[in-house]
Formats: C-alpha cells, structure tokens, sequence
C-alpha cells in the first residue's frame, strides 16, 4: 500500500465516487435500477473486475483529509453510459458526487473538463498535462 506520508500530490481524473450506483437510483427507472444493482453487486460486470460493495466499504473506513493538495477533474459531457440511460441526469449526480471530493484536502482544487466524456486523458490530453505541470510545479515550490 502506498503510505500518504509520501504523496506529495493527487489529480483525480473522473474519479468514481463511492456509492454512486446506489445515488444513481435517485434519477433511474425500475428497470435500470435492477440493472445498476445487478451491476454494483457482480464485479465480473464492471471492467476493473473488482468488488465494488467491498472496496466502497474500505474507502468509508479509511477516508480522511490529506496535507497534500489535490485537483479534481471532472467530464463535462454526458456522454458515458448509453443512449437508452438518463445521461444527463446521471452526469449531475456524479458530478455532484465528486464535488464531495474536495474534503480531501483543504487545497484542492476543481476542474470541469467542458469538451471530455469519462475518458478525459483522451478527449483533452492538454488539459491532464497542463494539470500535471502545475501539480509539479506547486510541489517543487513548498
């Protein structure tokens, strides 16, 4: 694991928020719904194959507030999930989601990546690197 005495700095690009599937419910029809559970409750169903109930789990227990600054990039389009699912209104929710994510730090920073869907570093790779380099750039003046 990697000890937070040696992060000097974070950028999250799109980052999922935990729990998000069970806040998608909020704006989903019924038959979406037994999809998204179905989805959150079968890591063979997500692409990182990982067991979302358990690692949203350890999150909550070991989340706290860093002494490093953090910059949240978040998409700005909706474009993420499918024609046939309320992509604009999952976009709100997710995005006001990871606004959450600047309880990380008490110097982070937000960034809405206007012209991206979710993968951002593909959409407007200037954008990551210009994010990068000021990271580097904040670090190496402290």
């Amino acid at each position: 694991s990697i000890d937070p005495c040696n992060v000097a700095g974070m950028i999250l690009i799109d980052a999922a928020p935990e729990n998000k599937e069970i806040y998608f419910q909020e704006v989903l029809t019924d038959e979406h719904i037994v999809k998204i559970k179905k989805y959150l409750e079968n890591p063979d169903l997500n692409s990182e194959r990982i067991d979302k109930i358990k690692t949203y789990n350890q999150i909550d227990r070991y989340k706290r507030q860093f002494n490093f600054p953090i910059t949240i990039i978040i998409r700005g389009l909706a474009q993420c999930y499918g024609s046939s699912w309320p992509e604009e209104k999952l976009l709100k929710v997710e995005q006001r989601l990871q606004l959450d994510f600047k309880k990380m730090s008490k110097t982070s920073k937000i960034i809405i990546a206007r012209n991206s869907s979710h993968y951002i570093h593909n959409d407007e790779p200037q954008l990551i690197i210009k994010e990068i380099m000021e990271m580097i750039n904040i670090i190496n003046s402290e």
